[in-house]
């Protein structure tokens, strides 16, 4: 079974398991505002862990619209639309 991380927290939720709360920025612009004071962006192949607001967005912008490559893409890899900001 193939779940997207915001199916499996809502499931995780409806047993009453507590998730991590995070938002979802679809454009660079939106990692800044977004991010929410905590320094930290995950994305589909980790986390990666920013030191300030700037870095948020120099390490969203390494990986937002660029074809990510994985292990469960294969070779074909992925373009990835959005990025998970941890709150």
């Amino acid at each position: 079974m193939k779940l997207h991380e915001y199916q499996a927290k809502k499931i995780l939720k409806t047993f009453g398991r507590k998730v991590p709360y995070t938002r979802i920025a679809y454009k660079m612009e939106e990692t800044v505002y977004l991010q929410d004071g905590r320094n930290s962006i995950k994305y589909i192949c980790g986390i990666k862990i920013a030191n300030s607001i700037k870095d948020v967005y120099k390490k969203a912008s390494k990986i937002i619209v660029k074809k990510l490559v994985t292990n469960q893409t294969k070779k074909k890899g992925k373009i990835v639309k959005k990025v998970i900001i941890l709150c």
